[in-house]
């Protein structure tokens, strides 16, 4: 590893194609890393995101259900009004 960073800094040094090449390779390895932090990035971001309509997803089945309830709760309130009626 230490021998292939020395030869890249060495192309560099002296110029020519070799130098270009060298940079090129500084390059993708640079774009190689920014990417692999990106990637990680949004993964974490997603699992938040995520764990976040997973949320919402419960809060709105707790309010169906609820919604359900008081539904049958008036039907019986409006069964025994018909019985006394």
């Amino acid at each position: 590893m230490d021998n292939l960073i020395g030869l890249v800094f060495d192309s560099l040094a002296h110029g020519g194609p070799q130098a270009i090449i060298a940079l090129l390779f500084l390059l993708l390895i640079y774009l190689a890393y920014d990417r692999s932090i990106l990637v990680r990035t949004i993964k974490s971001e997603a699992d938040t995101h995520h764990a976040d309509l997973l949320k919402v997803i419960d809060k709105y089945q707790d309010g169906q259900l609820d919604m359900v309830h008081a539904l049958n709760e008036i039907k019986i309130i409006l069964t025994k009004l018909e019985a006394k009626a």
